[in-house]
């Protein structure tokens, strides 16, 4: 799994067997990204193994996307067969609260990325990036944990710098929420056959008649509070996954 912005608390419900800073490990860029730790955690849920990645990178680092999406072939070549991703993420839909996590129905590309992944050169149609079974798993979770749960439409972009209220008013048009990461990962893992859940939480809201402030602190402390329920949501689904396969 790939735990973005502030979501890295979850390896605390693991049972963490090895943990690796991306310093040492060849291929990884550390993310200087505010709420990335840069690490890979490898350990159990339950009896479930699980290979955390605590941190990605974004374009707006200076990455390319083949460096961005490098550690999800790592994962396919270490066995990874399901994929959960998570993020950080402006609300664009009014129906939305700071805190709020949005399970990711569909997204779409705004990265323009002049140069496209290596694995990807040969594209085979798929007609859903985000696998329908794990969705339905998520929600019904959901209802059962009692949490508050979305489901949207997530659209990338390169960033670092956040929305104007006219570029709010178009995306608003385009997607339920907003960030600057998660669509390349998807993309390849996907062409790779994993299967893919994808998990926001909802740190501020893109509102173009009511502009807030967003900075990397407030998103870092948003997010943070939201991670107990994304815990909650996660853990279980793991569980149930591990006893399915």
């Amino acid at each position: 799994m790939i735990l973005g912005t502030g979501l890295g608390a979850f390896v605390d419900g693991m049972n963490v067997d090895v943990l690796i800073p991306y310093s040492e490990l060849a291929g990884f860029r550390s993310s200087t990204a505010i709420g990335h730790a840069g690490e890979l955690v490898c350990g159990h849920v339950d009896s479930t193994p699980v290979i955390a990645l605590r941190g990605r990178s974004h374009c707006y680092e200076g990455v390319s996307r083949d460096e961005i999406t490098f550690p999800v072939h790592v994962l396919k070549h270490l066995g990874v067969k399901n994929l959960i991703v998570s993020c950080a993420a402006g609300g664009l839909s009014p129906r939305f609260e700071a805190g709020d996590i949005m399970l990711i129905d569909d997204q779409v590309d705004f990265l323009f990325s002049p140069k496209r992944d290596r694995c990807c050169e040969h594209r085979r149609t798929v007609a859903g990036r985000y696998d329908e079974q794990m969705k339905s798993m998520v929600l019904e979770l959901s209802r059962k944990l009692n949490l508050r749960l979305s489901v949207g439409t997530y659209i990338s972009v390169t960033g670092p710098n956040y929305e104007t209220r006219s570029e709010m008013r178009f995306y608003r048009m385009l997607a339920d929420a907003i960030g600057m990461s998660t669509v390349p990962e998807v993309a390849v893992a996907t062409e790779l056959g994993m299967r893919v859940c994808g998990l926001a939480t909802i740190t501020n809201l893109c509102n173009p008649d009511a502009l807030t402030i967003a900075d990397g602190e407030h998103v870092v402390h948003v997010a943070s509070s939201s991670e107990p329920r994304f815990r909650a949501i996660v853990l279980e689904l793991i569980r149930r996954m591990g006893n399915r396969d």
